[in-house]
């Protein structure tokens, strides 16, 4: 390992890398065995490194035995997707925002449980998009969400919501920001909907912005 550390690997050609890397390979390497596929795992690795002008990969022996491979490891069933085997990235489950248009998430302890929740604006209520609404997901405590509990913003094309105690009575709040006050769009508005402190909000009351609402925040 001495010469590597004396001839930078990024100077050396594949060949000569190869055969420096053939020199350290453990003598207990059995051919067929898991310990040579690490190996030649490896060395692929470092010529394709050198192939896309990245220089080579880290090459360090691996414990005799060990399923460093992902084709050697056992297949894993993902509860999300049965049909998806052992998959590179973890998939990710999806929830319902309580609405239509998605637009952004405040994150906080809204029910005093010690679990971080989410409140999520959506530009529509529904497909009509009658109106704006914000949705609640209370959350379990294990990265996972109940469903979303929809309320509505008091205006339409709700944009972005900021979460603070806004009357003082040590209850999380949240206060929207929305593009339109009506249908006609004739002015924003930001809407506040009191926490009760559980989870749960009272019914929206909307103030006019005086021109398009598009942001809101506290503190």
């Amino acid at each position: 390992m001495k010469l590597l550390k004396a001839f930078p690997a990024a100077r050396l050609s594949p060949v000569v890398l190869l055969l420096m890397v053939a020199t350290v390979v453990p003598a207990s390497t059995v051919p067929g065995s898991t310990t040579e596929k690490v190996w030649n795992e490896n060395v692929r690795g470092t010529l394709r490194g050198f192939r896309r002008g990245v220089g080579p990969a880290t090459i360090r022996p691996q414990a005799a035995g060990r399923e460093s491979l992902r084709r050697a490891a056992p297949p894993v069933a993902r509860a999300f997707d049965p049909t998806i085997v052992d998959p590179i990235f973890f998939i990710p489950p999806t929830y319902g925002s309580g609405g239509a248009g998605a637009r952004t998430v405040a994150i906080e302890d809204f029910n005093g449980d010690g679990k971080f929740d989410l409140a999520v604006t959506n530009h529509c209520a529904d497909a009509g998009c009658t109106s704006g609404s914000v949705g609640i997901l209370l959350g379990n405590g294990d990265g996972t969400y109940q469903p979303a509990v929809a309320y509505s913003s008091a205006g339409y094309f709700t944009q972005t919501v900021a979460a603070a105690d806004l009357n003082g009575d040590g209850k999380l709040d949240l206060a929207l920001a929305n593009q339109c006050n009506d249908s006609g769009c004739t002015n924003g508005s930001v809407t506040v909907l009191l926490g009760n402190g559980d989870g749960t909000f009272q019914a929206a009351v909307a103030y006019p912005s005086g021109g398009d609402a598009t942001f809101v925040r506290s503190g």
